[in-house]
């Protein structure tokens, strides 16, 4: 079986797997193996690895190839090879994992499926072959697609990647990272991070690289590095491309705007997730992130769900804490915009440090 995590089904145990479910339901089938790209939807490049591994199949004469195509990718494997395209009835509450990752129960009934169809085309003497000759056009053709698509995420990657390599330390210990926006940073951010910080032996603090915020990204930066320039524990770095910019979820940016929807999947998340529990992570040595218990925000909610739910399949594990509040409500970003808008600064002194006090203070006075 070929297709993107849906074919292999990274979420649960091998029992639950269509491909078990294949050799469980058909013991004349011998072996059964299913090979993709996680991610796919996402992370459309790593399609061509799977690509690879087409051409280094050995395919025998009684072999069958089963193609679980993605047309996001404008890429539709079955209808270009001319073979049928066979829907199979599913019940989005009981046949998901999630949006896009069969269950247990989903996994079963695409197997069976599967057999049916194989049955059936073992009965009829006009069935459909593709030959070796159009597969290697169409991979060929599939490969010059996915490099357009895939060189500017790749040029990006290789120089976040030389960024952070920078900060590649052996000795490390037990190494964490947290994700901040920080529009502006609040005593709320910092008893994460303080928190995280006690914990661990080194601290990554990724600062969300976008000018979609009242404050720069030079302003947050800055904000940031000054309130921990002095820990020898904790770097400050920029987010790059790969973490929830306006490039990888929009609808971060659009909050207000944002209405949740039963099982509704953010594409930006898989991405997100499988550049930094693949990629950065591994790079510096990061082996748990650190999130903060979203009480309002149904976006920021599913964010923290869906990463608490994937960083585990890439060995990161998730630790979420609690929020602290001020006169009963949470501290939060918004509520200092709030009240520098209308001048409280006494308000926005109860809420945030004194050097991040400073700084906000500075800006409103020189606009």
């Amino acid at each position: 079986m070929i297709g993107s995590s849906s074919a292999f089904q990274p979420f649960i145990g091998y029992e639950e797997t269509i491909q078990n479910y294949l050799l469980k339901h058909s013991p004349e089938l011998k072996y059964c193996e299913a090979i993709g790209f996680p991610g796919a939807e996402g992370e459309v490049y790593s399609l061509i690895k799977t690509i690879e591994k087409i051409n280094n199949c050995e395919i025998n004469e009684n072999d069958i190839v089963v193609f679980i195509a993605n047309e996001k990718l404008g890429i539709n494997l079955s209808k270009e090879l001319d073979f049928s395209i066979y829907n199979v009835p599913l019940n989005t509450k009981n046949d998901f994992y999630d949006r896009t990752h069969f269950s247990n129960e989903g996994g079963n009934k695409i197997s069976k499926k599967i057999l049916k169809i194989l049955s059936e085309k073992n009965n009829n003497s006009e069935s459909e072959i593709a030959y070796k000759g159009d597969v290697e056009l169409l991979i060929k053709d599939a490969q010059d697609k996915l490099l357009v698509k895939s060189k500017k995420i790749d040029e990006s990657f290789s120089y976040f990647k030389k960024y952070i390599s920078k900060y590649i330390d052996p000795q490390a210990g037990r190494c964490a990272s947290i994700l901040v926006n920080c529009n502006p940073i609040t005593l709320g951010h910092q008893h994460l991070i303080d928190t995280a910080c006690r914990a661990v032996d080194r601290l990554f603090l990724f600062v969300i690289e976008t000018e979609l915020n009242d404050y720069s990204f030079k302003e947050r930066f800055e904000m940031v590095q000054r309130n921990y320039e002095s820990n020898k524990k904790i770097t400050v770095l920029k987010g790059g491309l790969f973490m929830c910019t306006e490039h990888i979820i929009p609808e971060y940016f659009n909050k207000e705007g944002f209405v949740d929807v039963d099982n509704q999947e953010l594409e930006g998340l898989k991405l997100e997730s499988f550049y930094f529990g693949k990629k950065i992570a591994p790079i510096l040595g990061i082996t748990e992130i650190w999130l903060g218990h979203e009480p309002n925000c149904k976006l920021t909610k599913k964010y923290n769900d869906f990463m608490s739910m994937a960083m585990p399949f890439y060995g990161v594990r998730v630790n979420i804490i609690d929020r602290i509040n001020s006169e009963g409500e949470p501290i939060s970003a918004s509520r200092v915009r709030e009240l520098m808008k209308t001048g409280d600064f006494d308000s926005v002194k109860k809420i945030v440090s004194n050097v991040t006090y400073d700084y906000l203070l500075n800006i409103h006075l020189n606009p």
